[in-house]
């Protein structure tokens, strides 16, 4: 099973910081895979956006330190190891064609190699 996400976020338009609260909501890969980051500091990854509540193929914890993104998975994870820790650049990016936030995750290293394995990934905020 390949999981489509890798976290890393590298800011190409300039060495601006992300918040949390940026952060936070649904977001969809072109793989498709969803993502949903917390305002908790817990994630979860699934290829349905119904899989993220019922059935996540990936979740645990994240910390995000100006650019640098931390994933930390938890033991109810399904593709990485408990305490698997995967470390990513974010890097902001413009609109969509639909208007939608996006942003990058470019992989600096990850433990889990499922989420390693998946490189960069541009994901699109969902509406």
């Amino acid at each position: 099973m390949t999981l489509v996400f890798a976290v890393v976020l590298s800011a190409c338009e300039g060495d601006s910081d992300i918040t949390v609260d940026e952060l936070v909501g649904t977001w969809i890969t072109d793989e498709p895979a969803y993502v949903q980051f917390n305002g908790d500091g817990t994630y979860s990854i699934s290829f349905t956006i119904e899989g993220l509540a019922n059935s996540p193929v990936e979740q645990g914890e994240y910390t995000l330190e100006g650019t640098l993104f931390t994933l930390i998975s938890s033991e109810e994870s399904g593709a990485c190891v408990a305490g698997d820790r995967g470390r990513y650049e974010i890097e902001v990016l413009d609109q969509g064609p639909s208007g939608e936030d996006r942003m990058r995750h470019v992989l600096v290293e990850d433990e889990c190699s499922i989420r390693a394995s998946t490189g960069d990934v541009v994901l699109e905020r969902v509406p």
